[in-house]
């Protein structure tokens, strides 16, 4: 999966192989793409969705192998992730349906109502 940051400047891909997200600098000028000095960072097991907040602020990854998503801060300048602060700890959220059918998911800036 491939989302780009709504400044046109960072590419973000879900790479499922090594658990992570690469992140890709485009030259305004050119087009062409390269790895910034932090070109990675880890994710739940096996991202295969990514996206970015339409503010810029924030990826989000939905991990295959153990039902969760990631949340990043995204720095404005640098493209650079951030983990979220741990204060701001992965709430549970469990989707309707019966076993095998139901699903559980780790959300991260849920409300306590979720």
């Amino acid at each position: 999966s491939l989302a780009f940051h709504p400044s046109g400047r960072f590419a973000y891909v879900a790479h499922g192989l090594d658990n992570s997200v690469k992140i890709f600098e485009i030259d305004g000028a050119t087009g062409a793409l390269k790895l910034p000095t932090v070109a990675s960072l880890a994710t739940g097991a096996r991202p295969e969705s990514v996206t970015v907040d339409p503010d810029g602020q924030f990826l989000y990854t939905t991990n295959r192998f153990g039902g969760s998503v990631s949340a990043f801060s995204i720095h404005d300048t640098t493209s650079a992730l951030t983990a979220n602060d741990p204060a701001d700890s992965p709430k549970i959220v469990t989707l309707p349906g019966s076993p095998p059918n139901a699903a559980t998911l780790s959300c991260t800036h849920c409300s306590a109502a979720t």
